[in-house]
């Protein structure tokens, strides 16, 4: 028979191999989770949004040259058929008729007759830069446009485009002035924007350096007047088109069209 200190011996035995046995069991739970050694315990990140292009449709693109009042030979692009409403496409500055390669077809593929063409000295037009006159080549494109049936008239220009517009605008009537991140461009100035009495759509993005100007220009402006700045957006001119907005920018522009400008 074993002794009272035997027993107690054997108990306290029992008693450390099981707080061993329960230590072990804790410290194998808290390892299942724990980051392998070499590694960064992570979340799954979040996949970035992505956007799928507009389609651009297929719509016949022509060659065409016209010439402006002062002999400069014009280059640009006609877009879709002739019809009674056309949009006029002014570039930005530096830039070419290009810029509207993958736009265009979409407002031609919806009836309308567009034209970008490029400004005087730059792509292939003709003659030097000088965008003190410039407004010359869209009136040019405006003539263009009538003599093939065009009834109304849309005039699209993004950044120095738009002041390029602007001030055609005051040369000649138009049924609307749509501009992509406006601003007081030279040589645009208040006086001569103010004399545009045409409808105006003036859109931008809230983070452009140009979006302060651009809802001055929306106060400065007369006639009816309608203002968009997409947040959350630093997008340039043409550059709102491969945006999140494009899709939001072309049902605008649309439904001004429509308003201003319909086709009969």
């Amino acid at each position: 028979m074993l002794s009272l200190s035997s027993r107690r011996h054997m108990l306290s035995s029992a008693f450390s191999i099981l707080i061993l046995l329960l230590i072990l069991s804790l410290l194998a739970a808290c390892g299942g989770n724990a980051p392998t050694q070499g590694t960064t315990a992570q979340s799954t990140p979040t996949p970035p949004p992505t956007f799928t292009p507009t389609p651009t449709p297929d719509v016949p693109r022509k060659d065409i040259t016209f010439r402006t009042s002062d002999k400069v030979s014009i280059a640009a692009w006609l877009y879709g058929k002739p019809s009674t409403t056309a949009i006029i496409c002014s570039h930005e500055r530096g830039g070419n008729k290009a810029q509207w390669d993958s736009i265009a077809p979409v407002f031609a593929s919806h009836g309308y007759m567009v034209i970008a063409y490029d400004f005087r000295g730059l792509g292939d037009s003709g003659g030097e830069q000088d965008l003190g006159n410039t407004y010359k080549d869209v009136l040019a494109a405006i003539d263009y446009a009538k003599k093939q049936g065009a009834k109304k008239i849309i005039l699209l220009g993004s950044s120095i485009g738009t002041a390029v517009s602007e001030i055609a605008a005051t040369h000649t009537k138009v049924d609307g002035v749509i501009s992509l991140s406006p601003a007081y461009y030279s040589p645009l100035e208040k006086k001569v924007f103010q004399a545009v009495t045409a409808p105006k759509l003036l859109i931008n993005s809230e983070g452009d350096t140009y979006s302060g100007e651009t809802r001055q220009m929306y106060e400065d402006a007369v006639g009816p007047k309608e203002l968009h700045i997409y947040p959350g957006s630093s997008a340039h001119g043409t550059s709102i088109f491969l945006s999140e907005n494009r899709q939001d920018l072309y049902d605008r522009i649309l439904a001004f069209i429509k308003k201003y400008a319909p086709l009969s």
